[in-house]
């Protein structure tokens, strides 16, 4: 009987965060905002987004990033860049010759989104 009680628990919580990540997609909203406006705790949003969508298949949108000092070039495609998906989900590609620098800022100004 407890074995059909924890199913029955699993099923409805999956029914639940699979209704807030598609809620979620559909708003518009950051993840962070969507959870606070939902009083979701993020770290269970992401276990579950996770869950649900392992290879985060979202749509990407770039932003362009100007940094101090430096013009803004745009990337030109080479046969074999470099990808990297961040915890936060977030997808970036950058080609091989990138900057370090410039990478390293534009992690920290995502992370405080």
């Amino acid at each position: 009987m407890e074995k059909q009680t924890r199913s029955a628990e699993l099923k409805r919580k999956r029914r639940y965060w699979k209704k807030h990540i598609t809620s979620w997609r559909k708003s518009g909203l950051g993840q962070r905002p969507y959870c606070r406006q939902h009083g979701l705790k993020f770290h269970q949003f992401v276990y579950w987004r996770k869950k649900y969508h392992p290879h985060n298949k979202a749509a990407v949108s770039l932003v362009q990033v100007a940094l101090p000092g430096k013009p803004v070039n745009h990337l030109t495609l080479s046969p074999k860049p470099v990808h990297l998906i961040t915890k936060t989900g977030y997808r970036i590609e950058v080609e091989r010759d990138f900057d370090p620098a410039a990478l390293k800022q534009l992690l920290h100004a995502l992370e405080r989104r």
